[in-house]
């Protein structure tokens, strides 16, 4: 039976591939918010002591809160790069990390997508 972790699996998008690896016969952990703040790197350190191997590796986070992009503070900016970008870093180092998968999915990414998207859009920019 294959090991899947999806992070972030307790609710929306996380959870329908939390779900659908279940119907294939996978033996699933879906993290929540409560169990697993990407946000705080030590705390994906013990995540990772207690759970060192998975065949497959969903990486859903969810993305920052919904706010003008002016509005984005330093300190949002460092909370979002660890748990948008650091984490995942970490996670699929093998000099930090002894968490071994065959497959990864990081959805998350898409969420620094569209925050510079919107970023364009306050300044004027345009897309087709």
């Amino acid at each position: 039976m294959k090991k899947a972790i999806v992070i972030a699996g307790s609710r929306g998008i996380g959870k329908a591939i939390a779900d659908a690896l279940k119907s294939i016969d996978c033996q699933v952990k879906a993290t929540s918010q409560k169990e697993l703040d990407t946000s705080d790197l030590e705390n994906v350190k013990e995540f990772v002591k207690e759970n060192t191997e998975t065949d497959i590796l969903v990486l859903n986070t969810g993305g920052p809160p919904g706010k003008q992009f002016s509005e984005v503070t330093e300190e949002d900016w460092q909370k979002y790069h660890n748990q948008l970008f650091l984490v995942f870093a970490y996670l699929l180092n093998p000099t930090t990390t002894r968490l071994y998968c065959s497959l990864m999915f990081p959805t998350a990414l898409l969420s620094y997508l569209l925050l510079g998207v919107q970023f364009l859009r306050e300044f004027g920019c345009t897309f087709l």
